[in-house]
């Protein structure tokens, strides 16, 4: 019988580390023409993360998600088939010929004049940023899989 139960709570273990983060950002053009290396710029974004309990977990998610973005709503939560996500919006920074996001920000916008004055637009993902924000949510779903656990 523990056999049986350290299986399933393994299993749920795995169930809770798998993260899945999904970003959609609106750009409009204007900020792009006007990004310079004075501007603070930023555009609107919408930030997915899905966890296993929505509704009971939204808060947790959301403070580990404050410390990576720059939230600009409450979060809610949203389902696509059987996956929960944690959703909320987000200022995502528009910068102007630099190689690093601001802050802790995991993503952001990079605008680059090119010697003919045309301009091009990158997203950028700092990877560092994005392995620490996973191992925040791994920590507390590990943290949450231990709490939850009782033997006879």
């Amino acid at each position: 019988m523990r056999i049986v139960k350290a299986i399933y709570i393994f299993s749920a273990f795995l169930a809770l580390t798998a993260c899945k983060v999904d970003t959609s950002i609106d750009v409009y053009t204007t900020d792009l023409f006007d990004a310079s290396n004075d501007s603070e710029l930023a555009t609107p974004s919408v930030i997915k993360i899905e966890v296993s309990g929505c509704e009971k977990n939204k808060n947790q998610i959301l403070d580990i998600a404050e410390k990576y973005f720059e939230i600009s709503s409450a979060a809610t939560c949203s389902s696509s088939g059987m996956e929960e996500y944690v959703e909320f919006s987000a200022q995502t920074p528009i910068i102007y010929n630099k190689s690093y996001l601001p802050k802790n920000i995991v993503t952001g916008i990079l605008v680059e004049t090119t010697d003919t004055g045309s301009k091009k637009i990158f997203i950028l993902l700092d990877k560092s940023r994005f392995s620490a924000m996973e191992n925040d949510v791994k920590i507390w779903t590990q943290r949450r899989a231990l709490s939850s656990i009782t033997l006879p």
